[in-house]
């Protein structure tokens, strides 16, 4: 009978082998979660410059009713009041309107930062961004109410 050897004459190396994949494992998982958070940044940076581009639109008004009206809806207190007009001015154009879903929600948040006397609303940031939301609903109506007025314009005409 052959001499037989009593364990393995190969070098047990799964010890390191798993070591090694959980390393690798914990660098995937660290760029993954780095590469999320920065593409969240990202996407909220985008939203909000575009929430500043909207909202720094100037406005081009026709009648002295329209000027009236921006006056009063640009010196409103809260984003409701401006979207209280908005039930009454549909979306004529067919096309996509802007969506204030997001903007509320943004909107109730800051009601809630300065609600709970956190540190950045000490510095009138949150009242900053609250009037920047209520100016963004502002602009978005009166453009809307404008291009109805162009659309019933254009209906009268024939």
């Amino acid at each position: 009978m052959p001499y037989q050897y009593h364990r393995s004459i190969v070098q047990c190396t799964r010890c390191r082998q798993n070591r090694y994949w959980k390393t690798t494992m914990f660098i995937a998982a660290f760029i993954f979660v780095i590469s999320m958070a920065t593409l969240v940044q990202f996407a909220i940076s985008s939203w909000r410059a575009q929430l500043l581009s909207v909202a720094s639109t100037p406005l081009q008004l026709e009648s002295d009713a329209m000027v009236e009206l921006s006056r009063k809806l640009l010196t409103a207190g809260t984003l409701h009041d401006v979207l209280a007009y908005q039930k009454y001015c549909p979306d004529l154009s067919g096309g996509s309107a802007p969506n204030m879903r997001l903007v509320r929600v943004y909107y109730r948040f800051l009601q809630v930062m300065k609600a709970s006397g956190s540190r950045l609303a000490q510095f009138a940031w949150a009242d900053r961004e609250m009037s920047l939301c209520t100016r963004y609903a502002a602009v978005v109506f009166l453009q809307r109410l404008a291009l109805n007025q162009a659309l019933a314009t254009e209906v009268r005409s024939y």
